[in-house]
C-alpha cells in the first residue's frame, strides 16, 4: 500500500471513526425534526438499522453495519459488500467492494470489483471514472493524485490530466503552487504543468505547511533536515536529525544530537540552550520546554518568563490560566507572565474550561473552582470528569454516577449505576441496576427508548458471545 493511499485510509477511518462510535453510544443528528439512533436487532444474526427517538424504524434492522456520514449519508455493510444510503433508507451507491469517505461532502471513492478506484457523486454518477489503481480522497485547490501503472500524475476535476503519470510520489500542491514530486529517488518541486521548479536532489520532505505564507519548505539530503525558500536556496543548511513544524504562527523544533532547539520562521535558534523535547506552544505563542528534566516558560522572542526549575508547567493555557506545579507535589496556575494567580495548594489539577471551571483535587476528591479560585463545587467526586464534546461529563460521587457542566455544578444528579457520554444528539446510555434508559442533558428520561436501549444491549452482548 502506498503512503498516500495510507495517510487517506486512515484519515477517512479516522474521520467515521467518531461517527461510528457516537452510534454506538446512541447515535447522531441528521436533517430530521427529531435526532435519530441506531442499534443492532435480532440476535442471530444481529442486525443494524436507523431508529428515531420516537422508537420508529426510519431504516429497518437489516445491515450487518451502519455508520453515518456526513452529509446525512449512511455507509452500510452486508454479505461483505458495502453501499451508501440516506436517513430515508433510499440507496445512494448500490453494494461495491469498498466505498471510503471524500474529503468533500457527497463525493464518495469507491473501489470496484477489479480493483480500480473512481470518485462518485451522490447521484450515482461517476465524478472520475474508476480506471485508476488509486485516487487521492480530496482535491487540493481543484486538483487530485492518480496512480496508474505505479506512476502519479494530477488530475483536475473533469479528469483530465494535468500531469501525466510519470512520478514516483506527488504531493498536493501547496499555496505557492508547486508540488513534492520524486524521480529517480530523489525529491524536487514541480509546478502545475509539470515542469521542475526544484530539481529533484531531496532525501524526503516535510508536506505539512510547505511554502506557506512565510515560504519556506522543510527537505532532508544526506539523511539530515535544513529549510529552503522558493528558489530552493537553503535558508537552514541541512544539519538536524528531526524537524518538527507546527502550526504556521509557531516557532520550530528541530533535533541534534544535543537535544531540540527551538527556531524562528527563518530557522535561528530562540533559545540559548537545547532542550529535553520538543517544546509545546498555546496559542499566545508561549512555549514550555524542559531542561534537565526541569520545565520552564518562555515567550515568542525566546526569553525565559519562568526559568526550567518547575516540575510541571501545563501547555494550554485557558482563561489566562494555566496549571503548574514547582516540586510535583503541589499544585496551582500561573498567569500568562508566569505569576501564581492561584497558589498551589491541590494534589492535581485539569485544565479550565471555556465556561470558567477548573477541576482539582484536594485530599482525596475531586471539586472544581473559578478563576479566583474560589470553590464552585467542594471536593466530593471521586475521580476528575474526563473530557466532554457534547455537553455535560460523567462524574461519580458515592459510588454513583450523574453528570458536571463545563461551569462545575451538576447537570444531572448522581443516581446511576453506570453512564455512557453524551452524543451529539444530546443524549447519554444510563443503567440503573439492570434496567437501561437515555437521558437527556438535564437529565429527563427518554422513556419511548427505554426498552429499545436494552435490546440494543442485549443484541450487542449475544453479537459478541457469537464471534467467540
Amino acid at each position: 500500500m502506498n503512503r498516500h493511499r495510507a495517510f487517506d485510509q486512515i484519515t477517512s477511518l479516522l474521520i467515521a471513526l467518531p461517527a461510528l462510535i457516537t452510534f454506538v453510544l446512541f447515535g447522531s443528528r441528521v436533517a430530521l425534526a427529531e435526532p435519530v439512533k441506531w442499534c443492532m436487532q435480532g440476535c442471530a444474526p444481529a442486525r443494524c438499522g436507523l431508529l428515531s427517538v420516537a422508537g420508529e424504524w426510519l431504516v429497518p434492522p437489516r445491515y450487518g453495519l451502519l455508520a453515518q456520514w456526513p452529509g446525512d449519508y449512511l455507509l452500510v455493510g452486508q454479505s461483505g459488500r458495502w453501499s451508501v444510503i440516506d436517513h430515508t433508507g433510499r440507496t445512494v451507491i448500490p453494494p461495491r467492494k469498498r466505498i471510503f469517505r471524500h474529503k468533500e461532502e457527497g463525493l464518495f471513492a469507491v473501489l470496484t470489483d477489479d480493483d480500480k478506484e473512481g470518485i462518485m457523486q451522490a447521484d450515482g454518477k461517476w465524478l472520475l471514472r474508476p480506471v485508476y489503481d488509486a485516487v487521492s480522497y480530496r482535491f487540493s485547490r481543484g486538483t487530485a493524485w492518480a496512480i496508474v501503472d505505479g506512476r502519479y500524475g494530477m488530475l483536475d476535476r473533469a479528469g483530465e490530466w494535468l500531469i501525466r503519470p510519470r512520478f514516483e510520489h506527488l504531493s498536493h500542491f501547496h499555496e505557492n503552487g508547486s508540488a513534492a514530486a520524486k524521480l529517480g529517488g530523489r525529491y524536487g518541486f514541480v509546478d502545475r504543468k509539470g515542469r521542475w521548479r526544484i530539481k529533484p536532489k531531496f532525501d524526503g520532505f516535510r508536506w505539512v505547511n510547505a511554502f506557506a505564507e512565510q515560504g519556506y519548505a522543510a527537505v532532508s539530503q544526506n539523511g539530515r533536515w535544513g529549510m529552503i525558500d522558493q528558489q530552493g536556496a537553503w535558508i537552514v543548511t541541512p544539519r538536524y536529525r528531526q524537524f518538527i513544524q507546527f502550526q504556521k504562527e509557531q516557532p520550530i523544533s528541530a533535533r541534534t544530537d544535543e537535544g531540540w532547539w527551538v527556531l524562528d520562521r527563518r530557522g535561528k535558534p530562540l533559545l540559548s540552550t537545547a532542550l529535553d523535547k520538543p517544546a509545546l506552544f498555546s496559542r499566545n505563542g508561549q512555549g514550555v520546554g524542559k531542561v534537565a528534566g526541569k520545565s520552564g516558560l518562555f515567550d515568542a522572542a525566546g526569553t525565559w518568563l519562568i526559568a526550567p526549575e518547575y516540575h510541571f508547567i501545563a501547555q494550554r493555557l485557558r482563561m489566562g490560566l494555566r496549571g503548574a506545579s514547582r516540586d510535583g507535589k503541589s499544585y496551582g496556575f500561573l498567569d500568562e507572565a508566569g505569576r501564581w494567580a492561584i497558589e498551589p495548594r491541590f494534589s492535581e489539577v485539569r485544565g479550565f474550561t471555556n465556561a470558567g471551571a477548573a477541576f482539582v483535587k484536594s485530599g482525596p476528591y475531586w471539586g472544581a473552582i473559578g478563576p479566583d479560585g474560589a470553590w464552585i463545587m467542594r471536593p466530593q467526586l471521586e475521580e476528575a470528569p474526563s473530557a466532554s464534546r457534547h455537553g455535560p461529563a460523567a462524574a461519580r460521587r458515592d459510588g454513583k454516577w450523574g453528570f458536571v457542566s463545563r461551569s462545575g455544578r451538576w447537570a444531572v444528579k448522581p443516581r446511576y449505576d453506570w453512564v455512557s457520554g453524551f452524543s451529539a444528539a444530546g443524549i447519554a446510555r444510563v443503567r440503573d441496576a439492570e434496567n437501561y434508559a437515555g437521558i437527556d442533558q438535564g437529565g429527563a428520561l427518554i422513556t419511548a427508548l427505554y426498552t429499545k436501549v436494552d435490546l440494543c444491549l442485549r443484541a450487542r452482548a449475544a453479537l459478541k458471545l457469537e464471534r467467540k
